[in-house]
């Protein structure tokens, strides 16, 4: 019977303690329940905003493809635009040099035939 009085106070001791200890550690097993949830959770959003950063990359890469080929179509267009605008320009000089020359040849033209009027007038005086 000493035994059993030994072993009656050792669980009075140890069993409401083990007792608490369990319901701690069923506590615990559901908080990691949880965390391990959450856990999840999170990796299924970091895969989603993975996901969303390389349709977004995808879409820069689009847009910055676009854009570019925009871009050389207008340097194309101004280019050409420019190349026309000089080839004018120049044909406006060669008509502004010709008039340049036209005009000082006239004035040569008629600074000649007035010395000639004068010449002949000298003649026929003379």
């Amino acid at each position: 019977m000493e035994t059993s009085k030994i072993v009656e106070g050792i669980k009075s001791v140890f069993l409401p303690e083990f007792n608490r200890i369990g319901s701690g550690l069923d506590k615990i097993e559901g908080r990691l329940d949880e965390l391990s949830q959450r856990m999840g959770d999170l990796n299924q959003q970091q895969i989603y905003i993975g996901q969303r950063i390389d349709e977004t990359n995808n879409r820069i890469d689009s847009v910055r493809e676009e854009l570019t080929q925009r871009i050389d179509s207008v340097r194309e267009y101004l280019t050409q635009r420019i190349d026309d605008t000089n080839k004018r320009l120049d044909r406006l000089y060669e008509v502004v040099v010709r008039k340049d020359e036209h005009i000082g040849l006239k004035e040569r033209v008629a600074d000649l035939e007035r010395k000639y009027e004068h010449l002949e007038r000298q003649v026929s005086t003379g």
